[in-house]
């Protein structure tokens, strides 16, 4: 059984930490940074802002096998179920409503891109065969954040930002219910993320790039009770993703 929780997270995830905040200190804005000049004085002060985000993700089921897992008597050669990691990419435009001095209320709209691999391994006297069903779904997601503002520094300030991510399903090449047995998920997704990130202030625009955690809330598993889910009791996804985001 897995546990989610942030410590567990960061240790399972700890290589794409390592590796994400390497490409985003190499992204840092040293002009933004050092320069004496203030830049975008003024930008705090305004309400509402609009942008673009654009997100590299690595991805990856969690699961929870089933008691039938164990027992069932068709599973008996099967010896595990591994979700891979994986990389996706997703885009979209960003709404931020200033609510307080050092707290901002951002919304998105964005398209994400993903794969899924998860491998079934048999034990057939004494040969291993390695099964692996593919998914790529296209899903429109609309995270929902709070975001939380240390003071500005010249032209630089650290933040905190946690919220929930609903999901759609829009589009998927591994549904083919009826044609082949497969693994199926629900088109429907509401995940928990959290993260931390930077802004930099340009004299034309704001550069944020950002790490965030995500933890799926709902069990997505379709139980079509055939060869791939039975053995499944719960699945989530989780993931890690370095996003880069422009405001004007």
């Amino acid at each position: 059984m897995h546990t989610l929780n942030f410590w567990h997270k960061l240790h399972i995830y700890r290589k794409e930490v390592i590796v994400l905040a390497l490409l985003c200190s190499s992204f840092l804005p040293a002009r933004a940074q050092l320069s004496q000049e203030i830049n975008l004085p003024n930008h705090d002060n305004r309400r509402i802002h609009y942008g673009a985000v654009f997100g590299l993700h690595s991805r990856s089921y969690n699961i929870r096998y089933s008691e039938a897992f164990v027992s069932d008597p068709s599973l008996n050669t099967l010896h595990s179920i591994t979700p891979l990691k994986t990389t996706g990419l997703s885009a979209g435009f960003i709404f931020n409503f200033r609510f307080a001095d050092n707290l901002d209320v951002k919304l998105n709209a964005q398209v994400g891109i993903y794969e899924y691999q998860v491998q079934y391994r048999y034990f057939d006297g004494a040969n291993e065969i390695v099964d692996t069903q593919l998914q790529e779904p296209v899903n429109a997601e609309f995270p929902m954040l709070v975001k939380y503002k240390s003071q500005r520094r010249k032209n630089f300030r650290m933040y905190l930002v946690a919220g929930i991510n609903p999901s759609i399903e829009a589009s998927a090449r591994n549904k083919r219910e009826g044609v082949e047995e497969i693994l199926l998920t629900k088109g429907i997704n509401l995940s928990a993320e959290y993260g931390f990130g930077m802004d930099f202030y340009y004299p034309y625009f704001k550069f944020s790039p950002e790490i965030r955690f995500s933890n799926g809330l709902l069990n997505i598993i379709d139980q079509q009770n055939n060869k791939y889910s039975i053995g499944i009791e719960r699945m989530v996804t989780n993931s890690v993703t370095l996003y880069f985001h422009f405001a004007g």
